[in-house]
């Protein structure tokens, strides 16, 4: 569980199945991931366990913003402290501005994790995320860097 790196094309089905794993029916495709990847302005950054996956971010960063587009844990590897590993690595890579991020309502873990980084809500969007048979509520987070 030591090694982080930047991630690429390579990546991308590996992302995509960590991904299903983590977020089922919600999931980004591996064109979707492609497609975020290619980008100049998407930074991903996946953290391994020998060869495999076990735990990344997307993150879309235009000058002083970053919106965390997508972090996943895989199952096995949560509750060790990888969601705060990334939050920090995204943070330290932000000087200044703002980061910022959407999470789902019931998604209470992910809440107590960027609440317990620092992350404020301040807004909120209904009905945000489609599911089978019902949409879910989404509340904005944001953490501000004073450079």
């Amino acid at each position: 569980m030591g090694l982080s790196r930047a991630l690429d094309d390579g990546d991308v089905q590996a992302l995509a199945a960590l991904d299903a794993l983590c977020f089922g029916e919600e999931a980004w495709s591996e064109e979707q991931i492609k497609g975020s990847l290619s980008l100049a302005t998407t930074k991903g950054h996946g953290w391994f366990d020998e060869a495999a996956i076990i735990a990344f971010y997307l993150a879309q960063k235009t000058g002083d913003e970053t919106e965390i587009l997508t972090i996943g844990v895989h199952p096995s590897y949560r509750r060790r402290g990888l969601g705060r590993q990334m939050i920090n690595h995204i943070l330290a890579s932000q000087k200044a501005g703002m980061v910022f991020l959407d999470v789902a309502c019931d998604n209470v873990a992910a809440r107590r994790l960027y609440e317990g980084t620092g992350f404020t809500p301040f807004g909120f969007r209904p009905r945000y995320y489609k599911r089978r048979d019902q949409a879910i509520d989404a509340i904005n987070y944001h953490f501000i860097l004073k450079g």
